[in-house]
């Protein structure tokens, strides 16, 4: 088994404005989501064969009861932050932060917290 890599960091910008929502240098890292490897690999073959069908769907982050969830959607949230990946966007609820990584079974992503050192390893 192979360790994953750190984590890719992106920045958002608004849903609604297109306008930067970065935060005051004091706060900036809180506002950061981040990517594993297998996480963006994932996320990137997930976004392309959904544009195929419908060239307006995105892959969205948002909570729930338990916890985080993504899912397929063409309609955004006014408090939806556009997230630019390594070939894929993907819009994340406002507030959400942390690292999106990958557990087993069944390649499932998940929003580790920001500063949580845990990262899945790929299995070969």
């Amino acid at each position: 088994m192979r360790a994953a890599t750190g984590p890719r960091v992106a920045r958002g910008r608004s849903a609604v404005s297109g306008a930067s929502t970065e935060p005051p240098r004091a706060s900036r890292l809180a506002r950061v989501i981040a990517f594993t490897e297998w996480a963006a690999e994932i996320l990137t073959r997930t976004w392309e064969a959904a544009r195929r069908f419908n060239p307006e769907v995105m892959v969205r982050l948002r909570r729930t009861s338990d916890g985080v969830e993504f899912l397929l959607t063409d309609e955004r949230a006014e408090t939806d932050r556009l997230v630019e990946g390594d070939g894929f966007e993907l819009l994340v609820e406002d507030g959400l932060e942390g690292t999106v990584d990958v557990v087993e079974p069944h390649d499932r992503l998940v929003l580790r917290p920001s500063g949580d050192p845990e990262r899945s390893v790929r299995p070969h």
